[in-house]
Parts: C-alpha cells; structure tokens; sequence
C-alpha cells in the first residue's frame, strides 16, 4: 500500500499594508526554537525597531565619572589600610581608611542606583508585519497584532513665545481589549510622527471596509466620544440629524461641528481616534440618509 499523502495546511494570509519605508527595513528576526512560538514570534517579520533611552548625554557622562571616581577613592583606601596596618598597626590601618571607605560606598551606592534608573529607562516599540510590541525595561512586553488595536489618534500643537518655537505632540494607541498606550512612552518623540504612519499603512486598510460595511449596515460607529450613523452625528450624548448640520471640519486642533441655526460643537482632535476615517464615513453616512429621505418622497 502507498502512503496517504498528508494535506499541507493553508497558509494564511496576512492584510498588512506594505512598508512605506522600505529603505530602513531592519534585517529578518531569527525565528526561536522552542516548539512553542512567544506572542512575539508570531507577528511575522520585524520591520523596524524604535529604541531609546530617558537618560542623556550629560547623564552617562556623569556616571562615566562617578564609576572612575568611585573606583579610585576605594583602591586609595585600601592602600591605607594595607599601609596603615603592615606599617602602624590595625588600628591605625582602620582609622586612615574608614573615610575613604565610606565616601567610596557611599559613591558606589550612588552609581549602582543611577545604574538602575539608566536601564529602567530603555523602551522600544518594534513593528511587525503584523502586529506591534511595546517594551520598557522592567515590565513585561505589550504584543497586539494589527486586528487587536481599535484606532490611534494623533495631535500636535504649537506655540510660538518669544520668537521660540515650542511643539507638542501627543500619539495615543487604542487596544480593543487593553488600556490605551501612549506612544512617546515607547518611541523617541521625534520618530512618533514615522511611527504613526506605519501604524496606520497597516490599521487602516483593515479598519476602513469594517466601518464602511456597518454603515451600510444601518449601525452606529464610534469614533471615542463622536459616533455616526445614518440616523446623525452624536457627540458624546448629544444628537445631530444630518439636516440639521452645516459641516464638518478641523481647525486649530479641534473637530468643530457647524449646525445650520449658527450654533457650533467642538471636540479636541486628540480624544477623536481614526480621525482620517470619520470623515470620509461621515460624508458617507449623510448620503445614505439624503438617499432615504428622497425615496420617502
């Protein structure tokens, strides 16, 4: 008898978007060995690393000197105590030594505590295909793949005082299932705006036919504390019939809301997650329901 040939499983396919950076794609991870993959194992390829530390130049420069220093008043004052000792006796040895000693532990103590605060500091957010993983020195790694997150959100602000340029920006990630994470706690602040794109090359082409269908669908979607369907646009618990609306628009970092008796609404962009999506849906809901009155006439 021939052997039965064992059907091969169907490989699955993954929606990622491509790469928009594809000239700093970082090399293939090493896939582990353990018959067992970890969550992080499991997100496909990395794509690219964003690591940094809290501390700053000046920082290690300083624990650069105080390790040096350290190290040197303690050798001294065991050459004291060796001296003092072979040369005068214990006593003596013990007495020339015991500052030098101290200062040194003292010293020592110092450093290995600034030691450990430079290494709490490390974080890191890596991309994979198909997912993300959140790491900070000291606790344990946060892994969701692309269709765990809900929605980001992104602002920035900026102000000009005294011909000085000061600007603010605040990423905030939305797991379906977790807490939110604020980006610049995983990522240096000036590679968040990178990061975000790539997160949303990724999200969005999942996300977008997903709400699309539940328009269409009659369903309200949520978008933080603004919802849409074809009923009218809700802010928070407040209620707004399409024909009621005068438009729909951002300005100074706000979502403002124009109704048609001259009134307005307004929402800081920030708390708005997957603010690039509710406005193409929002035009679309408002279509649906101008097609359903004009059928009921």
């Amino acid at each position: 008898m021939t052997p039965k040939s064992t059907p091969q499983p169907k490989q699955a396919t993954s929606w990622a978007a491509p790469d928009p950076y594809p000239e700093q794609s970082l090399p293939h991870t090493t896939p582990t060995r353990k018959k067992r993959l970890l969550p992080e194992n499991q997100l496909g390829d990395l794509v690219i690393e964003y690591a940094h530390t809290k501390t700053s130049p000046s920082d290690r420069f300083l624990l650069t000197v105080s390790g040096i220093l350290w190290a040197a008043i303690l050798v001294y004052a065991s050459y004291q105590y060796i001296y003092g000792s072979a040369s005068f006796g214990l006593s003596a040895g013990t007495a020339w030594s015991r500052p030098g000693f101290l200062l040194g532990g003292g010293l020592l103590a110092a450093w290995l505590c600034g030691l450990a605060l430079a290494w709490l500091s490390k974080r890191s957010t890596r991309v994979h295909q198909q997912g993300l993983v959140f790491w900070k020195a000291g606790q344990k790694k946060k892994v969701y793949r692309w269709r765990e997150i809900g929605g980001v959100s992104f602002a920035q602000e900026e102000w000009i005082i005294y011909s000085a340029k000061i600007v603010r920006s605040r990423a905030v990630l939305y797991p379906n299932q977790a807490k939110p994470v604020r980006l610049s706690n995983y990522c240096p602040k000036t590679d968040v705006p990178e990061l975000m794109t790539r997160i949303k090359a990724n999200l969005y082409p999942h996300l977008e036919p997903e709400l699309r269908q539940s328009i269409l669908d009659g369903k309200r979607i949520f978008f933080g504390p603004v919802s849409i369907s074809e009923d009218g646009f809700y802010l928070t618990n407040q209620h707004m019939e399409w024909n009621q609306l005068d438009g729909i628009n951002i300005e100074n970092g706000y979502l403002q809301i124009s109704i048609q008796n001259g009134g307005k609404n307004r929402i800081a962009i920030q708390k708005v997650p997957n603010l690039e999506l509710l406005l193409p849906l929002t035009r679309l809901a408002s279509e649906i329901a101008v097609h359903k009155r004009v059928d009921k006439t």
